[in-house]
């Protein structure tokens, strides 16, 4: 004789765990990797980059000319900032807005004499943040 009380706990126990499966991987599919790629002149000196939300601090290690780094978003409705120095120049941009940025799955920031740029599609660059002094 079968235990028709238990099989609404089973039905509900599988369909809690098939939706917890399914929210992480879609989860796990949608996190942006943010991509920096140090463009600056050859022998110049390195730039130090630190990036973060409000509870979580990224410090990225120098970057040399040529080096490349990635950030994985962690928590897309966090607002990040990052903030970068080279020599006695230094700027900061938002490297991860969720209304621009929620639906890609990489975002590409360059670095080089100019500023931080940011490539919006596969051909152009943006200058979205220029090197300051003062």
């Amino acid at each position: 004789m079968a235990n028709f009380t238990s099989t609404p706990v089973l039905l509900l126990t599988i369909c809690f765990l098939i939706s917890t499966t399914t929210s992480t991987k879609e989860n796990h599919k949608k996190k942006t990797i943010i991509h920096f790629i140090d463009r600056l002149p050859i022998n110049s000196e390195q730039v130090m980059v630190q990036c973060g939300s409000g509870e979580f601090e990224n410090f990225i290690p120098p970057l040399n000319s040529g080096d490349k780094y990635q950030l994985k978003i962690e928590r897309a409705d966090d607002a990040y900032s990052c903030m970068a120095l080279w020599g006695l120049k230094f700027t900061s941009w938002n490297p991860f807005e969720k209304p621009r940025d929620a639906s890609h799955k990489k975002v590409i920031y360059l670095l080089n004499e100019d500023g931080i740029f940011i490539r919006r599609n596969k051909s152009s660059w943006d200058l979205i943040a220029p090197w300051e002094t003062e």
